[in-house]
């Protein structure tokens, strides 16, 4: 009975492993409010317990799997979509009020970027949205950001 309950306890130890790091996704530093909004999706919508980190993209090249607005992500801008509309799409979220406002600031703050002026709940958004963000490469704290999100969407059901 001994040798067993360590086999089944290190089968159990080995499959957290392979869980483990298949909730990592990874993003280049420094956070974008557009990865931002990838990784709430995931927390929010997909698996609560992921883990988000940002890397160096001088020291680290992130792979395809779990990878959010990199160069080979499914979760990346195109010239058509945010990665936030991607994410959306790709784990078919259900639209709502929320992710359609967050759809509408996203759009202005990361495809036409030199129109957000025009837009003053966009700019009040952004200013205090990327005071939120992790501000070191081993920060990947991104709870007050989580929250913000979470906060804007309250009225928005």
């Amino acid at each position: 009975m001994g040798k067993f309950s360590v086999v089944i306890g290190f089968l159990l130890l080995f499959q957290s492993a392979i869980y483990a790091k298949d909730n990592v996704y990874k993003t280049y530093y420094p956070w974008e409010s557009d990865s931002v909004l990838v990784a709430w999706v995931i927390h929010k919508f997909v698996d609560s317990n992921a883990t988000f980190i940002a890397v160096d993209k001088k020291v680290e090249k992130i792979g395809k799997k779990n990878s959010i607005n990199s160069s080979n992500s499914k979760l990346r801008r195109t010239a058509r979509f945010t990665a936030f509309e991607m994410a959306l799409n790709y784990y078919k979220i259900k639209e709502s009020k929320c992710t359609d406002e967050l759809k509408r600031v996203i759009r202005v703050l990361e495809m036409t970027p030199w129109k957000k002026h025009e837009y003053e709940d966009i700019l009040a958004f952004e200013e205090k949205f990327v005071t939120l963000f992790p501000k070191k490469l081993e920060d990947n704290n991104l709870t007050k950001s989580f929250e913000y999100l979470d906060n804007f969407c309250k009225d928005k059901r």
